[in-house]
């Protein structure tokens, strides 16, 4: 399982991104589960709606529900475990 952050989807979708290229690359050599959250997806489709306008946020959306990448949703019993990290780092 790979965890996407936002400035990968971003680049990815933004080709005037000047990481866009070296993100292309990347993602033709991922060999495994592409996974990301809510908030991430809200931030990418944000963004490039403002960078690219409401094509490219429609095409990441549409990468979702193909199947690209699977979205991780916290569950209560982790709550605590949370804290924990963002105490830690």
């Amino acid at each position: 399982m790979i965890i996407v952050n936002s400035g990968f989807w971003i680049a990815l979708g933004d080709n005037r991104d000047k990481h866009h290229k070296r993100a292309v690359e990347v993602l033709k050599t991922l060999d495994g589960d592409l996974i990301t959250t809510v908030p991430v997806m809200t931030e990418v489709c944000h963004i490039l709606l403002k960078r690219r306008g409401v094509d490219a946020q429609l095409k990441f959306i549409a990468s979702y529900e193909r199947g690209a990448f699977e979205l991780y949703h916290f569950e209560s019993c982790e709550k605590g475990r949370l804290e924990a990290l963002m105490q830690k780092y």
